[in-house]
Formats: C-alpha cells, sequence, structure tokens
C-alpha cells in the first residue's frame, strides 16, 4: 500500500513540475508549440538545422538568426524558412553564404496570420574551407571523354580522345590505379577498341564498359553512336563482349551500378537525343528497358525529352540522373531513381545551375558533382558540390584545382574521391589535361 502512494506522489510531482517548467501562452495556444532545434550538418559557409515542432495549422515555420551577439533574434534579422522532410516527419532549415569560422545565433519561430512564437536561442560557429584536393601521380596521357570507374581498392581510367573531338585521334589503352602507392599500371587495351564519350562502371569485381563512337565531330549533329558492351576482369586482365546495349549506339550517356544491376540510359546519336534507361544483369547476361529518365523543365517551358552529356551515380539502392544538354539547352534538374519501384522522384535541382559535361561520384551516403560547361563557347567551369539526400540538399566544396574542368573523369575509392583527365574549355582552345587530384570530404 505504501508502494502505491508513493507511485502516486511522484506522479503528481512530475505532472505539477512540468507544469510549471512550461506554462501554456495565449499565443502558443492558437499557433502551436516549439521544442527547440539543433544543428544537423555544419560548414564554412552553410548550416542545416533540423526543427522540432509541435505543429498546429501553422502558417509558417523557420529560423531567424544573426551575426550579432543577440539575445533575441527576431523576424527583424534575417530569415530562412523550412523544408518538410516527409521521410523523417521533421522540419529542416539550410542557411547558406555564411561567413568562416564566425558565430551566429538563431531561434525557430512558428508563426499563425499575425502571431507570432519563437523557440529559445541558440548559436553555431561555421568551420574553415571543406574538403581538401591533394594532387596525385599524373595519368599516363592527356586526354578527355575517357572512361573511369573503381574495383575494390584500385582506380580505371581508359579510351577517351586528345583535343576536342578532333583529329588527334581517339584511344584504346586501359589503366589501373593504386592509391596506396601512387602509381599507374597499364593493362589490357580495351576490347571494343578505340572510342570516345563511351560508359564504364564497375558490378562486384567486374569492370563495364560500353556505347560511345570513334567518328570525330566537329560541330552538331553529332557522331553515330556504338552499342557493343564488354566486361573487364582485374584478376586475368581480360575483357569479354557481352549481349549489347539494348538501347541502341549513343554517346555522352550515363551509367552506374546498383547492387548487382547496372544501368545505361540517355545520351546522343547523330541529332537524336534520348532518354530512355536500360538494366543490365550481368548474370542473365540481358538487358531490360525501365522507366524514362523524365525530361523536367528549363526556363522559358518544357524542353524535349533527351539529354547527353549528364551526370549519373548511384548512393545505396537508389540512382540519380542530372544535368546535361538537349533540343532546348543546358540542364539543371536532378532526378532520383529507385529500381524497386522502378520510379523517378524529381530532386532540388543542382545548385550550381545548369551544365553538361560534369563530373560526378558517390562516398558513402553522399553524392558530389561539378565542374563542366554551360556554353560551348566559354571556359569550363570548376565548382564542386555534396548533394545529402536524406535532406535533398546541395552544399558547396572546395573548388576543383584540376585544369580540366569538363568532359573529365571521376569515381571514389573508399572514402575519398578522384578526379582527373579532362580539357580546360573553348576559350582555352580545349586543351586536354592529365592531371589527377584525390578529394577528401
Amino acid at each position: 500500500m505504501n508502494n502505491i502512494k508513493h507511485k502516486l506522489f511522484l506522479l503528481i510531482s512530475s505532472t505539477i513540475l512540468f507544469c510549471c517548467c512550461h506554462k501554456i501562452t495565449r499565443d502558443e495556444e492558437v499557433v502551436g508549440r516549439i521544442n527547440d532545434g539543433e544543428v544537423y550538418i555544419l560548414g564554412n559557409s552553410y548550416a542545416t538545422l533540423k526543427l522540432f515542432i509541435y505543429d498546429k495549422d501553422i502558417d509558417k515555420i523557420g529560423v531567424c538568426f544573426s551575426e550579432n551577439n543577440s539575445s533575441s533574434p527576431s523576424l527583424v534579422d534575417s530569415v530562412k524558412h523550412a523544408f518538410y522532410n516527409s521521410s523523417e516527419d521533421a522540419y529542416y532549415v539550410s542557411i547558406e553564404n555564411l561567413k568562416e569560422k564566425t558565430t551566429y545565433y538563431w531561434r525557430t519561430f512558428i508563426q499563425k496570420e499575425n502571431t507570432v512564437v519563437y523557440g529559445k536561442v541558440n548559436r553555431f560557429t561555421t568551420t574553415g574551407t571543406p574538403g581538401t584536393w591533394t594532387q596525385m601521380a599524373d595519368f599516363f596521357g592527356a586526354r578527355e571523354t575517357a572512361v573511369g570507374f573503381s574495383i575494390g581498392d584500385k582506380g580505371y581510367i581508359g579510351t577517351g580522345t586528345l583535343g576536342h573531338w578532333s583529329l588527334s585521334g581517339f584511344y584504346k589503352d586501359f589503366w589501373e590505379y593504386d592509391p596506396s602507392t601512387n602509381t599507374w599500371t597499364q593493362k589490357a587495351d580495351f576490347g571494343g577498341g578505340e572510342r570516345a564519350g563511351a560508359v564504364g562502371f564497375s558490378i562486384g569485381d567486374r569492370g563495364y564498359v560500353g556505347t560511345g563512337s570513334f567518328e570525330f565531330a566537329n560541330s552538331p549533329p553529332y557522331p553515330t553512336g556504338l552499342n557493343d558492351f564488354w566486361e573487364y576482369n582485374p584478376v586475368t586482365n581480360e575483357w569479354t563482349q557481352k549481349a549489347n546495349f539494348g538501347g541502341g549506339g549513343r554517346i555522352g550517356a550515363v551509367g552506374f551500378s546498383i547492387e548487382n544491376k547496372g544501368y545505361i540510359g540517355t545520351g546522343n546519336s547523330n541529332t537524336s537525343y534520348f532518354n530512355d534507361f536500360w538494366e543490365y544483369d550481368p548474370e542473365a547476361n540481358s538487358w531490360l528497358r525501365k522507366t524514362n529518365v523524365p525530361a523536367g523543365t528549363t526556363e522559358g517551358g518544357p524542353i524535349g525529352a533527351g539529354r547527353h552529356w549528364a551526370v549519373g551515380f548511384s548512393i545505396g539502392n537508389k540512382g540519380y540522373v542530372g544535368m546535361g544538354y538537349g533540343f532546348h539547352g543546358y540542364l539543371a534538374n536532378f532526378w532520383e531513381y529507385d529500381p524497386f519501384s522502378n520510379n523517378w522522384t524529381e530532386k532540388r535541382s543542382f545548385a550550381g545551375g545548369k551544365r553538361a559535361d560534369a563530373v560526378g561520384f558517390s562516398i558513402g551516403n553522399k553524392g558530389y558533382v561539378g565542374l563542366g560547361r554551360w556554353d560551348l563557347v566559354y571556359d569550363a567551369a570548376y565548382d564542386f558540390w555534396e548533394y545529402s539526400p536524406d535532406l535533398d540538399i546541395w552544399i558547396e566544396k572546395e573548388r576543383y584545382p584540376g585544369r580540366g574542368g569538363c568532359f573529365s573523369v571521376g569515381f571514389s575509392i573508399g572514402d575519398k574521391g578522384y578526379v582527373g583527365t579532362g580539357c580546360n574549355g573553348a576559350s582555352n582552345n580545349n586543351i586536354s589535361q592529365k592531371d589527377f587530384w584525390r578529394f577528401t570530404p
């Protein structure tokens, strides 16, 4: 009996204590109640905040922040509205263009009509420059539009052309990079012969290369593409021809793998831009057509269905395709592919803006995209961005310091990324490059 009285006393005491600690105000009854927030991601010029809100019928949710040592930042200071992440049932705020190594004060607000309720004041301090680029041993020969991928703890680069689709010729050589010794070793030439603009990816302990072209293209219409497809065994150092790509010949397609399947889509052949998307099963050595890559929109209205020189990579069990060039110009839209539902979901457009000929790869649960160009007559771009799929946000990282800003090769090995080769843009005569760099997030 005494034990029951003791538990009842604790329950009543806890209830009284809670009520004393937080008295529900009239404004909170009208608007809703805030349970504070936390810093979710922090960098040199950005911060992502996760908000905890007991939601009612609210008009606006966000944070107000100030660089000043303010005890009460409000709507008269800087304001950033929140976006809702349905998969986590939480609100997030992404603040960009902040100063490095600077303390900011912030607090959550919720608003219903003219009534505003604030949370408590918090603070964060931005970091220094994010990400680090380190120059590694140059690739064996300058080139662009090559293929690159990794198998285990080794990287591979091959094929491509010297000069921007000029009479300088095409390559079929193939090289292995060992990051532990920072050395390149030549392997068996690509079995399909000389070409540029092909697709390369790996599935398990094998590499795959296909499509591309060995024709010259001084200007559109572009050359007719190839559709042959080859498997590389690094143990035997041999190439084996597999079933031809199901979508027909093309150049400038995207390719990646998800678990034990490979995927190729988009691209161009002569005057046609493609949006088809295909799955390769290495066990059955067969291709199966999947849902087309959506077109999206550009400024000025709908665009043509296809694109080429887009970016493609995978994170976990999802694939990503974005940007590129189509009939109506350069694109920035970005899409997530779910192989289990065979559906595409539009994500936030690439924060660096419209472009083609960029490079993309993933490290862990993040994607990395950068470089490329947005006009045929200008220099290459060298900005570099991190994509967070769980928050659907882009975060700018340290600029690529290499010389080849477009038609470069990129892949990851473990927790590091690697980018190299490419060309430096039309204003600099599209000179092919051979420098090679390691990226540490």
